[in-house]
């Protein structure tokens, strides 16, 4: 699975409107594909590139000197489907930010499939509800796993 740069711009323009802080989303090379400052986009942030290299759960930036292309802050692997798949940064003291970070590395995780479920529910799908609150679709896409999902 590839994070687009579209579903990374959508996450950073909405976590944005809650929260003031700098937002990063680096994708598999460690390029910035989104970020609240666009002139960042495009350019390469080593600290995501370590994390992506040596399977780091978490990279702390302490000054802008440590890692070429970064700032002070936190990193997080983006992971989906048990693979690393890109890098969410946010700029900031890690007292400051790290819980916020860790809250929209997990909503950018989860964001994709939520796409995938939406473009295959518009598809017209056969859905059918059983009485213990299952809900099983039959979508066209069939790269898309619906089933099991509460209501």
């Amino acid at each position: 699975m590839k994070l687009s740069q579209q579903i990374a711009e959508n996450i950073v323009h909405e976590v944005n409107a809650v929260i003031p802080q700098m937002i990063n989303i680096m994708d598999e090379n460690g390029v910035i594909i989104a970020s609240s400052d666009l002139s960042r986009v495009g350019t390469l942030h080593d600290g995501a590139v370590q994390i992506l290299r040596d399977g780091l759960d978490e990279l702390i930036i302490h000054s802008p000197d440590e890692f070429f292309g970064s700032k002070p802050g936190v990193n997080y692997p983006i992971i989906m489907q048990g693979a690393y798949v890109g890098v969410l940064g946010i700029t900031g003291d890690y007292t400051d930010v790290a819980d916020s970070a860790l809250i929209i590395k997990r909503m950018t995780e989860l964001f994709p499939g939520l796409d995938d479920i939406a473009h295959a529910l518009a598809d017209e799908p056969e859905v059918t509800v059983v009485p213990n609150g299952v809900l099983t679709v039959q979508a066209r896409d069939a790269n898309v796993d619906l089933e099991g999902f509460l209501v």
